[in-house]
């Protein structure tokens, strides 16, 4: 029996660790909330904890403005628990990537384990990251792109041949939507591109839309309570992927080496059914959720301004030409190296629509000097933020900025390879460092003969110039979607994919 039970004494005692716990919670809540020498202005807001989240998650770009006019361009706030200091001065970038203090790694395997679940993996991690390199490789990358492209003809050909009544006018106007319908061939033709035969792309895109629906507060470390549509969603699509990748008779059949390199490492280092499953949703949602937004707004604005649309068009007839192989091949074969005006499309529509942040935390507490005239202090564990959107709308490097104008990255073709000063812009959509997004160019190859298939294949017209508005509640985790779709028409041109 305990003697202490019940006793003024042990009242005092319990009395006194509540007391001592509540002391010590709210000395680390005001030290957070509280400036101090050197450190940049710092925004607290009125929530103790949250700080200045309500505010922040009502629309962060035009939250981290009026701190940008009211603090200057560097600044730190408190949200939800955490400091995190903004550097808003294009100057600080360059200095930024390449501060050896300040590491993207701790953020990396939250992000992992809070958003995907994906826990004990930091050892497993790092053997995966030696196929990074399939994604970079100039044979590789041929490879697959050429793969996309073929898969992609035969879901175009499909998609303007169906038969519905509900959607096909007298002239043969097929009505769809730019999101509905064009993003959707990207994603059918990524998923089988990546992973191979014999998926369930109806399913997959289901579920995968139900993720990442609630992917912020995944990332941000709600419960799972708060996400059950999302956690069942995920747990669909990762049992798929776990029996493929461990299953030893599964031989991936037309999967890309990167994820046939993957189920070989997977299977030597003992991964689980659960590891497994849920690291190559990761690759799944990377390899898609950017992709498809930057495609949409890609095309909506070529098909939205007619001075543009028409001069792509020509440009990508020139890059054309038709197969006369009987081997199976793609029809078309597109030079997507000779798109200059689609590269800069593409730049374009990434710069209006990017919402990327860089994150890094602070190994100590020090002074960081990113070339901005005076250094400022940040602590250990401090975020240290650049933000891509704000870089791209700098009126001072984006004349303009919040106007359409892919003439601004339009590097015209010279004989001796030489780039223009317009290639050299600040453009960050798939972030920087040794942080820059490793599936980058298959994105970027992607969207091109998307694009490029649809504006040559097929007749297209739009009834409206009005684009949807950004997505602002996912500001922060890449290339913000569209609210809604932009309707367009659509018909197969007679003999490009068929015969007459």
């Amino acid at each position: 029996m305990d003697i202490l039970a019940g006793s003024p004494i042990a009242l005092q005692i319990a009395s006194a660790a509540v007391v001592g716990i509540a002391s010590s919670v709210a000395i680390i809540l005001v030290n957070q909330r509280t400036r101090k020498n050197g450190e940049p202005p710092l925004v607290a807001g009125w929530v103790p904890y949250l700080g200045v989240a309500p505010d922040y998650g009502k629309d962060a770009a035009r939250f981290l403005n009026e701190a940008r006019e009211n603090y200057g361009p560097i600044f730190t706030i408190h949200l939800a628990g955490r400091r995190m200091t903004f550097v808003l001065d294009p100057q600080a970038v360059p200095a930024f990537y390449r501060n050896k203090t300040i590491t993207f790694e701790e953020i990396e395997f939250d992000i992992l384990e809070n958003a995907f679940q994906a826990r004990g993996i930091r050892d497993l991690n790092q053997h995966l990251r030696q196929h990074y390199k399939h994604l970079h490789d100039p044979e590789t990358l041929r490879a697959q792109s050429a793969r996309y492209h073929q898969i992609l003809e035969g879901i175009l050909l499909r998609a303007a041949t169906r038969l519905n009544p509900n959607h096909v006018d007298e002239e043969g106007w097929i009505t769809g939507g730019v999101w509905s319908d064009a993003t959707r061939w990207l994603f059918d033709a990524n998923l089988a591109t990546i992973f191979g035969d014999g998926l369930d792309s109806d399913a997959i895109y289901e579920d995968l839309t139900a993720f990442d629906k609630q992917f912020p507060l995944a990332a941000a470390g709600m419960p799972d309570f708060m996400l059950k549509d999302a956690r069942k969603a995920q747990a669909r699509i990762a049992e798929t992927m776990s029996r493929r990748t461990l299953d030893p008779g599964n031989s991936l059949e037309n999967a890309s080496k990167f994820i046939k390199g993957r189920s070989v490492t997977l299977k030597e280092h003992g991964a689980t059914e659960t590891q497994a499953g849920r690291l190559e949703f990761t690759i799944l949602w990377a390899a898609q959720t950017n992709a498809m937004p930057a495609a949409f707004w890609t095309l909506a604005h070529i098909l939205t301004h007619p001075h543009i649309l028409s001069a792509v068009q020509s440009e990508i007839s020139n890059s054309i030409t038709t197969s006369t192989s009987s081997t199976p091949s793609p029809k078309l074969q597109i030079n997507l190296q000779t798109l200059p005006l689609l590269d800069a499309c593409i730049n374009e529509s990434l710069r209006l629509a990017s919402s990327s942040l860089s994150l890094r935390v602070s190994k100590l507490d020090q002074e960081l000097d990113l070339k901005t005239g005076d250094g400022f202090r940040v602590r250990k564990g401090d975020y240290v933020v650049v933000s891509s959107h704000h870089i791209h709308f700098d009126p001072e490097i984006y004349t303009d900025p919040t106007k359409y104008d892919p003439y601004r990255f339009y590097t015209p073709p010279t004989a001796d390879g030489t780039k223009s000063a317009a290639s050299r812009i600040p453009h960050l959509p798939f972030g920087g460092g040794t942080q820059l997004c490793p599936g980058r160019f298959l994105a970027r190859n992607e969207i091109k003969t998307l694009v490029a298939l649809i504006l040559y294949a097929y007749d297209v017209k739009v009834e409206t110039t009005e684009l949807p508005p950004l997505d602002q509640s996912r500001f922060g985790f890449g290339i913000l979607p569209p609210v809604g779709d932009l309707e367009f028409k659509y018909r197969l041109r007679s003999g490009i994919l068929a015969k007459e």
